[in-house]
């Protein structure tokens, strides 16, 4: 048995305590912060172009890979906090499972494709700045872009100032987003929807879990529970 086993049998030292915290506890906080803020507005943060989510994955995946024995040390000393991340996990990937579906069934759809070529049309039409809304993506991958919107739920006001599609999205998204009523995509979204509330509530649970477990080891070790800006 090595050292630091040994140590953690009596609990962590502050050396080790504050190294969970850097290197674990601080950038997981934080990454669960930001994955809440798209969870509570129905968001995937699905991206077509590598078929990922940009701000929801694995618990591993935030954090550093130098650090990944640090995080292996810290589950193995807090159980209640390994299995919170193993629901986390599991419902991160069939999160992106169902988004990657969302988007193939809008894509499978020609009613969909000729509805954002006649939005594109109508939008270029009317003498826009920019007709190339669809910024660095070719053309062929218009109907992709817009398809990422509608599996991500964005409202037609919902696309940030400096991205080249919010003013299209913002006079066309809202016939698009109809789409995931239709009767032939509406399972497909229900259950998408299902998964990201799921989420949100073992995402809430493993923050509150992960924070009362740091305090409650900053207490015992007489240290502070974050590190000083």
């Amino acid at each position: 048995m090595s050292e630091t086993q040994a140590s953690l049998r009596q609990g962590p030292t502050p050396q080790q305590f504050k190294r969970w915290l850097e290197y674990v506890i601080q950038p997981v906080a934080r990454a669960a912060d930001t994955e809440l803020y798209f969870l509570e507005q129905c968001s995937s943060t699905w991206r077509f172009h590598n078929r990922s989510l940009e701000h929801i994955a694995l618990i591993r995946e935030r954090v550093r890979r130098d650090a990944h024995p640090l995080l292996a040390q810290l589950l193995r000393y807090m159980p209640e906090v390994a299995t919170g991340v193993a629901e986390h996990d599991l419902l991160a990937h069939s999160v992106r499972e169902r988004a990657a579906t969302a988007q193939d069934s809008l894509l499978g759809d020609p009613m969909f494709k000729e509805a954002v070529e006649t939005a594109h049309a109508r939008y270029v039409g009317a003498g826009v700045d920019n007709a190339n809304w669809q910024g660095a993506y070719s053309d062929g991958k218009r109907v992709d872009l817009a398809a990422q919107y509608v599996v991500n739920k964005t409202p037609p006001e919902g696309v940030p100032d400096g991205y080249t599609a919010r003013e299209f999205w913002a006079a066309e998204g809202a016939l698009l987003l109809e789409y995931r009523s239709r009767p032939e995509h509406q399972q497909v979204f229900i259950a998408l929807e299902t998964e990201i509330g799921r989420l949100r509530v073992v995402s809430e649970r493993l923050l509150e879990l992960l924070g009362s477990k740091r305090d409650e080891l900053a207490d015992s070790l007489g240290m502070p529970a974050a590190i000083p800006a």
